[in-house]
């Protein structure tokens, strides 16, 4: 139960426990056990706070998995800013019943169903603030939070388990709304070969190697693309699938959850297979307007499966879509 780990949680940090266990996701394979050192998940959290205008009225909600590192470190949050939390289920629409929260963390795809709810919807208009992590964040569902009021804030965040949550943040609504990430005081980021990141940070005794490919803009802003586990190289070529799920998302408007994955071809290694989940049939589509933005992305092949499978973390299990369409 959420409650009980939190209280667990609470009562091991006011004894002084200096070391918490978390688990990672799992988007990219088996989930890591993760060892958090106290002070800096103090610092993470500080770090945090002097991004925002926190007051003492303030009142946090958790509704994600605590033995994760977002919900463990909104619980660390509540206890560095000192401001009540309410802990809830991490269920797929945290606010189906009203809260009395103006902050709150969500993943991407909890902030879809809240969305598609009326009642939740305007539930949430009246938050202050909203993080949402853990994945990327398509455009349709970027496209409706711009319809959230300026007063409420909402924050991509970009980060893992490894960096103690988020290390970046960017808006998403509003005038000041940006696909670029801005980095924390003291956090570095540069690229290797393949343009993947690589984090430095205070409480790293070595570099951060991430899977995640993007591009600097200078030393403290970046931009990203999409992770380099999932890049599909069919024929000699590389595509990245997030890539290409935008551009078919926001040509064509689709509300079916989709994923550009592959499966083995004899000729090419791998060839491109658009997946999508549900009753309703794609549209007919251009793929003449996505090839001239990425050459050669039209997939060989469009398969429907019953259901989008999502890890507990509510991140597209692409490595479950994959063996899905494979077996």
């Amino acid at each position: 139960m959420s409650t009980d780990s939190a209280n667990a949680f609470f009562n091991a940090w006011d004894e002084g426990q200096t070391q918490f266990t978390v688990h990672s996701s799992g988007s990219t394979g088996h989930p890591k056990t993760i060892y958090l050192d106290r002070q800096w998940m103090e610092w993470s959290a500080i770090q945090t706070g002097l991004q925002l205008p926190l007051q003492k009225t303030d009142h946090l909600l958790c509704c994600l998995p605590t033995d994760k590192v977002g919900g463990l470190m909104m619980l660390c949050r509540s206890k560095v800013w000192g401001l009540p939390i309410t802990v809830v289920a991490a269920n797929h629409n945290p606010l189906i019943n009203p809260i009395n929260a103006n902050i709150a963390a969500f993943t991407a795809y909890q902030i879809y169903n809240i969305l598609k709810d009326p009642n939740s919807f305007e539930h949430l208009k009246h938050f202050k603030l909203v993080l949402i992590g853990g994945s990327d964040i398509d455009p349709l569902l970027e496209k409706a939070i711009q319809n959230l009021p300026e007063t409420c804030s909402v924050l991509h965040t970009y980060g893992m388990s490894e960096t103690y949550s988020h290390i970046a943040l960017r808006r998403l609504n509003g005038p000041s709304a940006s696909e670029v990430f801005t980095l924390f005081e003291g956090v570095r980021i540069r690229t290797d070969e393949q343009a993947c990141a690589i984090i430095t940070a205070p409480f790293t005794q070595t570099d951060i190697h991430s899977s995640d490919i993007v591009e600097l803009i200078d030393d403290k802003h970046f931009k990203v693309f999409g992770r380099n586990d999932f890049v599909i190289n069919s024929g000699g070529l590389k595509f990245h699938p997030e890539a290409i799920e935008r551009l078919i998302i926001e040509q064509y408007a689709i509300t079916s959850p989709i994923c550009v994955s592959a499966v083995n071809d004899e000729a090419l290694g791998q060839k491109l297979v658009l997946v999508y989940a549900g009753n309703n049939e794609l549209p007919n589509m251009d793929w003449q307007s996505i090839e001239n933005r990425i050459p050669y992305s039209k997939p060989k092949q469009i398969v429907r499966i019953e259901e989008m499978p999502y890890n507990s973390g509510g991140k597209l299990d692409r490595v479950k879509v994959k063996a899905i369409i494979n077996s």
